[in-house]
């Protein structure tokens, strides 16, 4: 599992094995470009701009998704970013 958690409006969310399986083409894209890595097993601080490139990573990745199920994880990861960037200038992702 792999939490997100705003400390300054106090929103979190968690990913599962599943979903975290489904959206590991975009932590890996999102590793590609800036060298900073989510996993299961690590923990680490993000600026709201990380979490941006990462919503516009999955909104590409969207788009190219064929599973509707696939496609309903990716849209509910999105609207979540969307409520964890606000009010925020950093992030915590921590894997557990």
């Amino acid at each position: 599992m792999i939490s997100f958690y705003n400390n300054t409006n106090n929103f979190e969310f968690c990913i599962n094995d599943v979903e975290i399986e489904i959206l590991m083409p975009i932590f890996i894209s999102f590793n590609k470009k800036t060298g900073l890595k989510i996993d299961e097993f690590g923990d680490i601080r993000l600026m709201v701009d990380n979490l941006l490139l990462i919503k516009n990573i999955s909104t590409e990745y969207l788009k190219q998704e064929k599973t509707s199920s696939n496609k309903n994880i990716i849209m509910k990861f999105i609207n979540n970013i969307n409520k964890i960037v606000a009010e925020g200038r950093f992030i915590y992702v921590s894997g557990e």
